[in-house]
């Protein structure tokens, strides 16, 4: 398994080096040799503090749990403890974890950790660059006295996530949360649907683009936002200059050059210029990763798809675009020649605004009608009335939105009483079923995850039909695995090798681009995170008086 440190080398219970109130000091807790997690602190000079992202390691996740061994919501604190997805609150960040879930967990965390506390806060506030999992993930543990800051669109977002992700999930308790473990007046625990049960709202400040000023008082930094293009909307940069020392700092959270709004980061980059940042902190994701330009190989399609990293990789968001007009063109062009009418079907991510108007823009060239499903149609329409793609609320009428089948499969309201995107989408003029697919094979491109796959046994798909792989490619073992059963699903109805396509580009910085930007913004110090190799970082081509910084988790070091 990829970057597993031994139980002993776990770095939670870290001999951290105090340093003078008079200096500005970086401190890292997830992240490091490591896609995602992201957790870093900046200390000001005053002793107070902020988290820069509090991810997910999904790392933790891939190795030692999966669907049906799942993460103990009660004694996630005890857990997590012991097995490093979640820091222990010393020093430095003590007392960030929410008091209903130390109270709980307290007890049990004392036998292991006698000389653990939970008070004396320090971090005031979370400034969230995006709202990825492995960027987000963990904030529903955090003390709700830590102020979450985002900008508008990634505000927007995390409604939207609170509205249609299901209890419990990394999601759901990010805004707002109720207070595990009431005891009602009887002594029994408190129904959550009763009056006295209590829902805590977390504050939160949703920054415009390229906002400048002050957070509020308790933050002892100077806050500056910038847009920055990446796959999801509403990801931004933050700079920041600790009030005191006036120490800067630049973080770029995820970025990319390749996407539609490359002028987003392009401006960032030149800001960051002038910015003159002490510290960059930079993802370096692509460091080390193998992408391979050549098509796999036909005859043993399934293990090619899993050995050869990220092959067939398209440069920018256009060239994708353009090979999915390719592929539909194609599937066309096979039902001129007299071959029987062609579903397209694809996977995508669903938040991937970018990649779902590439997939409009090439239906709408072919004459196909765009089928997202629920969830993502629901996202891309908030994003098309925020203004955060090029299809206007005119074009987005064009596209129709799958209902599957639930509960008794009768296509019922009762039916989706717990799926809140299907019930949303239950009474939309643009709603089309498996029965009307099935009869015009060819007038759609239908969305396809791994969790509707069932679903295409009431489509029956044309044998020869297409599937367009849109996505990065499976990282563990779990998902080599969920790949496998999908390429079986698609071999049951004749979908093979010849009919299968890859399109897809990294959400991320090439390192090409990524040396450039260095280079650009020419920082005294850099710290990579969010990276499986950022060894690879000194083999770039820098400027000399750089110190690259290369931390251990949880030691602060000064700026």
């Amino acid at each position: 398994m990829k970057n597993r440190e031994s139980r002993a080398n776990r770095p939670n219970v870290a001999n951290l080096t105090v340093h003078s109130t008079q200096t500005t000091s970086v401190a890292v807790y997830g992240g490091l040799n490591e896609i995602g997690g992201n957790k870093i602190v900046l200390k000001a000079a005053d002793g107070r503090a902020i988290f820069l992202d509090f991810g997910f390691e999904f790392r933790y996740f891939n190795d030692y749990f999966d669907e049906f061994l799942p993460i103990r919501k009660t004694q996630v604190l005890f857990d997590g403890f012991q097995m490093g997805f979640l820091p222990l609150p010393d020093h430095l960040i003590s007392g960030i974890y929410r008091p209903d879930l130390w109270a709980f967990n307290e007890q049990q965390i004392h036998e292991i950790f006698p000389y653990m506390k939970n008070d004396s806060l320090k971090i005031t506030h979370v400034l969230i660059s995006h709202c990825h999992g492995d960027h987000i993930g963990s904030i529903r543990y955090l003390n709700p006295q830590i102020s979450l800051v985002c900008g508008k669109i990634s505000k927007s977002i995390l409604k939207f996530l609170e509205t249609y992700s299901k209890s419990g999930t990394m999601f759901s308790d990010i805004l707002r949360y109720g207070v595990r473990f009431q005891i009602d007046e009887k002594g029994g625990r408190m129904n959550k649907k009763s009056k006295n049960f209590q829902i805590i709202w977390r504050k939160i400040y949703d920054l415009p683009a390229y906002y400048q000023g002050d957070l509020e008082e308790t933050c002892s930094f100077e806050v500056q936002f910038f847009p920055v293009d990446h796959s999801l909307p509403g990801a931004g940069a933050y700079f920041l200059e600790d009030k005191i020392t006036k120490k800067r700092i630049v973080y770029t959270g995820d970025l990319r050059f390749h996407g539609r709004r490359r002028d987003l980061t392009e401006k960032f980059i030149s800001a960051a210029q002038n910015f003159h940042p002490d510290l960059l902190i930079t993802e370096g994701t692509r460091l080390g990763r193998i992408e391979a330009a050549n098509p796999p190989n036909q005859d043993n399609f399934t293990q090619d798809i899993i050995d050869n990293k990220e092959f067939n990789k398209f440069a920018t968001e256009n060239d994708v675009c353009k090979e999915l007009a390719r592929i539909i063109r194609l599937a066309r062009e096979e039902n001129r020649e007299g071959d029987s009418p062609k579903l397209i079907l694809f996977t995508c991510a669903g938040r991937d605004t970018n990649r779902l108007e590439s997939f409009f823009l090439a239906c709408k060239s072919q004459n196909r009608s765009l089928v997202l499903l629920p969830k993502s149609y629901l996202f891309l329409k908030l994003m098309v009335q925020l203004g955060q793609t090029e299809i206007s609320e005119k074009e987005f009428e064009e596209i129709r939105v799958f209902l599957p089948k639930k509960g008794w499969g009768v296509y019922e309201a009762k039916d989706y009483s717990r799926s809140p995107d299907c019930k949303a989408i239950y009474n939309d003029s643009h709603q089309i079923r498996a029965q009307e697919i099935h009869q015009n094979p060819s007038k759609f491109c239908l969305q396809l995850s791994f969790y509707n796959l069932t679903d295409l046994l009431d489509i029956r798909p044309p044998a020869g039909s297409h599937w367009i792989r849109s996505e990065s490619e499976p990282f563990t073992d779990e998902a080599e695995i969920k790949m496998d059963k999908l390429l079986n699903w698609l071999d049951i109805f004749q979908i093979t090798p010849s009919t299968i396509h890859n399109a897809h580009c990294s959400g991320h910085l090439s390192p090409e681009d990524l040396e450039k930007m260095i280079q650009t913004i020419n920082p005294k110090k850099i710290l990579v995170i969010h990276s499986e190799h950022p060894e690879i970082l000194s083999k770039l081509s820098l400027p000399d008086k750089i110190e690259i910084i290369t931390p251990s988790k949880g030691k602060e070091m000064v700026i």
